[in-house]
């Protein structure tokens, strides 16, 4: 059950922790910036507040300041896309300069609610299509640097990226070597005859037929507690056994599409799951694979389908279950070791019941 990442629908930004040498770190940081005011509810602080308390940033969720920093920069805003995942989702930001590059983060992390005293044009669309209400005093066509002569440099980098490029280049999305996240017309939700864009994973180096690429890290989850009902599409839960999942990880396994034609597969080997090639990979080729081979959802009350529009010439319109797969393709599927043992214990079950 998993679904795919838009550059700019409504996103669901992810909370899941990541180690205890992050986590210590993170709590450090929160007792250095996070306010001790205890407002009341959001409205109260405006941009009047921030300005008073000379900041230069500030994450408010549920009216209360969870962090707040007087540092300029990104710096401030990435720590908490990279910490604060979770809380930034329709959460406010106060950011005392906003141009294209802190529009992507935001965007990216999906906040709800922006107030800065002086943000670009450009800056002002990118929120507002990613669906979050601006408050603004000033608005500007560039944000230069020091010298006043040309573009600030984090400008520059951003220049042409999506959301998720950006947020992979400025470390937000951790990318492991030979991987990273860029735009394509390929993968599951999107059609390129309508020239829509999502996001996939691509690889920069070789991959040989077989080789393991990467590791899917997600949080572990029970069937029952499954979030319900599905709103949004990228919610990724990627089924690992009869009754669980594993959720989104927030990192670049959350950003592999899927393919009716794949060049790699899924291994589940008890809770430990990875990403192999079936087939050599290019360097720069999009990393795809077949979200039927882990899915057996057919005795679930709210058995899970979605239209497939991959754009492969083996295109099967919709991915379902992998009970429902040709049985060539089920073969094929079996012999390069990506149908995990519960799909086919379950298969064979249903049929000696036959």
């Amino acid at each position: 059950m998993i679904k795919q990442k838009l550059s700019f629908p409504p996103r669901i930004c992810h909370s899941r922790g990541s180690g205890n040498p992050v986590r210590g770190k993170l709590q450090r940081e929160s007792r250095d910036h996070r306010s001790r005011v205890k407002p009341g509810m959001t409205q109260e602080l405006g941009l009047e507040y921030f300005s008073s308390k000379k900041l230069a940033f500030a994450l408010v969720n549920e009216g209360k300041i969870l962090y707040q920093s007087k540092n300029q920069g990104l710096k401030p805003l990435i720590f908490c896309a990279k910490n604060y995942r979770g809380k930034m989702r329709r959460a406010m930001v106060y950011d005392k300069v906003i141009g294209r590059a802190a529009a992507l983060l935001l965007v990216f992390s999906n906040v709800g609610e922006v107030l800065t005293p002086l943000i670009t044009r450009e800056a002002l669309a990118l929120l507002k299509r990613g669906g979050a209400k601006v408050s603004y005093e000033k608005i500007v066509k560039n944000i230069l640097n020091r010298a006043g002569n040309d573009l600030c440099p984090m400008e520059k980098k951003s220049q042409g990226l999506s959301p998720e490029e950006f947020a992979c280049l400025s470390g937000v999305i951790k990318t492991p070597a030979g991987l990273i996240v860029k735009r394509t017309k390929h993968g599951t939700g999107k059609s390129s005859a309508q020239g829509q864009e999502g996001t996939g994973a691509f690889a920069t180096r070789k991959f040989k037929k077989g080789e393991k690429i990467v590791d899917f890290l997600g949080p572990l989850v029970p069937y029952k507690k499954m979030p319900q009902p599905y709103t949004d599409v990228d919610d990724h839960y990627v089924q690992i056994g009869k009754t669980l999942f594993m959720g989104p990880s927030g990192t670049i396994d959350d950003y592999f599409n899927h393919s009716c034609d794949p060049n790699s597969g899924l291994v589940i080997k008890g809770k430990k799951v990875f990403l192999k090639a079936i087939e050599d990979i290019k360097k720069g080729e999009e990393i795809v694979w077949d979200y039927s081979t882990t899915m057996y959802e057919i005795e679930f009350p709210d058995k899970w389908e979605m239209d497939c529009e991959c754009g492969s010439s083996k295109c099967r319109q919709r991915i379902t279950d992998f009970n429902d797969l040709p049985p060539a393709l089920q073969q094929k599927y079996i012999k390069a070791g990506v149908v995990p043992a519960y799909v086919l214990r379950l298969m064979k079950k249903r049929h000696r019941k036959k």
